[in-house]
């Protein structure tokens, strides 16, 4: 059975999506990497399993009706069951991105840790250092996140659908620090006509004892007893926003449990 094929299969027979998606996640796909002669023809190659053995067309089906069988509500035993066979290539994919969200959950909270530490101390630039990098891992989380789920009926939205549930997840602030650092430049041109003949203060740490300082013209300002971070007129709270990153990490972390060990049991050549 030929790659794409079997792909399909899986993808249509075990995890319900539809013709019509399919034929348009193929269709981009092959787009998007015309300039990769060798991925495109990976297409076409023959399935193998872990030894480079082919594997029959008649063994591939018996595995899908098995798999269709022990499909329940449960994501969980679902993926365990998923586990216990040899077809789990789709899972690739998912496994990638979830490891690569959970290195920048953990830089994150490395981060956060450091800001804490740097504040202890009042060292003033550190701790904008940390806040920035804080934030900016947090966006890569966000970029991830929304490749994954983004369009909503994508094959891979599907498949993560299945395996995390990031409902309970506020995600909202993770997209605004996004915004902000991906258009940093566009952001200050704004900020300078916006106070324009006035001064414009940056790298402050206040507390609520702090008078006389005006945070709408602070470019990056700290309150230090709400740990309350001010970036071009925007309020981040970095604790709060510690707290979804941590419930998040112990998602990826609990569904990268449910996939590991899937990579090596089938593989394409």
């Amino acid at each position: 059975m030929k790659v794409e094929d079997f792909f399909r299969l899986i993808y249509k027979e075990v995890l319900g999506v539809n013709v019509i998606v399919l034929d348009k996640h193929f269709k981009e796909f092959r787009k998007s990497h015309r300039q990769f002669p060798l991925i495109i023809d990976s297409l076409e190659q023959e399935v193998v399993d872990s030894a480079g053995n082919f594997i029959t067309n008649d063994n591939i089906l018996l595995l899908v009706e098995e798999l269709k069988k022990k499909k329940t509500d449960s994501p969980k035993e679902f993926w365990e069951s998923f586990t216990k066979s040899q077809i789990q290539s789709p899972i690739n994919l998912i496994n990638l991105f979830l490891q690569e969200i959970g290195t920048q959950l953990r830089f994150a909270i490395i981060c956060y840790k450091n800001y804490l530490i740097a504040k202890n101390e009042t060292d003033t630039e550190m701790v904008f250092l940390h806040i920035h990098h804080f934030l900016i891992h947090t966006a890569n989380v966000d970029k991830l996140i929304d490749k994954l789920l983004i369009p909503s009926a994508s094959i891979i939205a599907r498949l993560v659908s299945q395996i995390i549930d990031l409902d309970d997840i506020e995600l909202k602030s993770f997209r605004t620090a996004r915004n902000h650092f991906e258009h940093f430049e566009e952001r200050l041109d704004a900020w300078f006509y916006l106070y324009a003949g006035s001064p414009i203060l940056d790298l402050n740490l206040v507390n609520a004892k702090t008078k006389g300082l005006p945070e709408e013209r602070s470019l990056r300002l700290l309150r230090t007893d709400e740990d309350l971070f001010v970036i071009l007129g925007e309020k981040f709270d970095l604790s709060n926003l510690y707290c979804q990153v941590c419930l998040l990490e112990g998602k990826v972390s609990a569904s990268l449990d449910i996939v590991c060990g899937m990579r090596e049991k089938l593989r394409i050549v």
